[in-house]
């Protein structure tokens, strides 16, 4: 009842400015992520229909050199808050049309339709960075930003109508192609709008007190480039069974609207995860997410083994919204703590060396096999290492927050303090006889929207030093 309150008192105190910059952001949102659905299942649909999958290993490769060339300008454009924005959605839609274009004229050979796959990834990757850099200047992405959360949900509504275009309105590959141009096109004019609206991007950048000594962070630097690898990784594996099993339908129309079920799911379950993770405390279920997307790479490697479609889907579905909802934001809350400047170090390595170098590497394990044996078994060891990863990293999280803590570096933001030696510690100072102590970690509770901050604070203000 107080959320409902509190939401109708901010809508009442709308100016028509912040009306029209929401009609932008949400269009923006819906039409980015039509474009970007509609876009890959078209390239998909086309691969099936007309080229062989055996040359999936090569486009993998074609992928992640450009991904490594276009790594730095998709760093800088979130590094400054949308600032390119414009050219490179334009970028993308030119590209989009220039291949259209050959289409059309019947130039249909491997080659183009392997080039409109390929193009999938960087077009995707350009659209939504883009975007949601400019929106960043609006926004703020938090679970529990209300404005944030309904964007997302929009969002969400975009692979859902996307997904269910082909079905619905019979929409070809082709069109589908077609009608993810025309998206960017749009996608493009609502940017404009939206730079005009905030044509400066607030500060990039808060500079954090502390820091901690350079051994530990160093490790968490290399669990982070190791994530991000083995992920890229699992996605191109993964990517290469759902389209082998498409491929593989008793037409090619059959694994084309398989496809698009595939995306309304995406979208149906994101908004139910969106329902549910905001009623929660969403950050203290990351380890849960980060381990359901290895249980879901688990779930499609035996899916792949028996053929059996809905544990296939289920297990790809599962693995995309996890690293949706979970991967970006575990490696921002993982680079928090870290001294101030490593966070867009981290980033450009990710975006410029480690994805590129893990999709290179299961495009080249895909031209030297294609045996389903060989291929599961990787996927399997590749789950595996990113559960260690993750928990490693995660100890190697609690370390760095206890040093912090120690020096009283810390001050303020989201937290993952669920570790046990982190909450002992709490724990410890929070009924400690020095007023100081049980301040300063109340706070950290409260910025990190621990659950049990309410339970603390009520006996803090019991404490005898206060009587």
């Amino acid at each position: 009842m107080y959320r409902m309150q509190n939401l109708l008192m901010r809508l009442a105190r709308q100016t028509s400015s912040d009306w029209l910059t929401g009609w932008l952001l949400a269009l923006g949102a819906f039409v980015s992520s039509v474009g970007m659905t509609a876009w890959d299942i078209g390239a998909v649909g086309l691969l099936i229909e007309r080229a062989s999958l055996f040359s999936i290993g090569m486009d993998f490769l074609v992928v992640a050199v450009l991904g490594a060339i276009i790594g730095r300008r998709t760093w800088m454009l979130e590094r400054r808050k949308g600032y390119g924005a414009l050219l490179w959605i334009g970028v993308s839609a030119a590209v989009a049309a220039l291949l259209l274009g050959g289409l059309a004229a019947g130039e249909s050979g491997p080659l183009l339709v392997n080039a409109v796959f390929a193009s999938k990834y960087p077009i995707s990757m350009l659209v939504f960075l883009s975007f949601w850099s400019v929106a960043g200047r609006f926004v703020s992405f938090r679970m529990d930003s209300i404005k944030f959360i309904g964007l997302f949900c929009i969002a969400l509504l975009g692979l859902f109508a996307g997904g269910a275009l082909p079905e619905s309105w019979g929409v070809s590959p082709a069109g589908m192609l077609v009608v993810g141009c025309l998206s960017f096109c749009a996608a493009w004019f609502i940017v404009r709008g939206l730079t005009i609206l905030e044509p400066v991007p607030a500060e990039t950048f808060t500079k954090k007190s502390g820091g901690v000594q350079d051994g530990i962070e160093k490790k968490v630097v290399a669990c982070i480039l190791a994530l991000s690898f083995v992920y890229m990784m699992s996605k191109g594996l993964m990517d290469y069974f759902l389209y082998r099993f498409l491929s593989e339908r008793e037409s090619a129309q059959a694994g084309f609207l398989m496809l698009a079920q595939v995306w309304r799911m995406i979208g149906l379950v994101g908004l139910i995860m969106v329902a549910v993770l905001y009623r929660t405390r969403y950050i203290y279920t990351t380890m849960a997410g980060l381990s359901v997307i290895c249980a879901g790479m688990l779930m499609a490697a035996y899916g792949t083994a028996i053929a059996h479609a809905v544990i296939l889907l289920t297990g790809y579905v599962i693995f995309t919204l996890g690293a949706y909802f979970y991967l970006s934001g575990y490696f921002r809350l993982l680079a928090k703590p870290l001294s101030f400047g490593r966070g867009p170090r981290i980033k450009y390595l990710r975006f410029v060396w480690a994805e590129p170098a893990g999709l290179m590497l299961a495009g080249v394990l895909l031209i030297h096999t294609a045996e389903p044996v060989v291929l599961m078994s990787v996927l399997g060891a590749c789950a595996a290492l990113m559960l260690a990863l993750v928990m490693y990293s995660g100890y190697l999280y609690a370390d760095v927050l206890m040093v912090l803590f120690k020096i009283r570096a810390w001050r303020g933001g989201p937290l993952l303090i669920s570790y046990p030696s982190l909450s002992q510690y709490i724990q410890e100072h929070l009924a400690s006889d020095r007023v100081d102590d049980v301040i300063y970690f109340l706070r950290v509770l409260e910025a990190a929207n621990h659950p049990g901050y309410p339970k603390w604070l009520l006996r803090s203000l019991k404490h005898e030093s206060r009587s």
